[in-house]
């Protein structure tokens, strides 16, 4: 993987506890890798941990929504 960008939109957060949360979101990607470039759209789910005031993301998932919508463009050689 050389570049890659993901754009998180409107999270909703659920304070599950006082040092945990689950956070889901609908997500835009851009991914450069082998050769190739992918874009699409997505949802995602953390799961955020408060450890001594420093939050962590403790389990993330990210899966793509509209994959056929997804593009596969090659990348240029320089």
């Amino acid at each position: 993987m050389t570049v890659t960008n993901l754009v998180p939109q409107t999270p909703r957060v659920l304070l599950v506890r006082g040092n945990l949360a689950l956070i889901t979101f609908p997500f835009t990607l851009d991914l450069a890798a082998g050769g190739s470039r992918q874009i699409g759209s997505g949802q995602g789910i953390m799961l955020w941990q408060d450890e001594g005031g420093d939050w962590r993301i403790y389990a993330a998932q990210l899966s793509y929504t509209n994959a056929v919508q997804a593009q596969v463009v090659p990348q240029r050689r320089q």
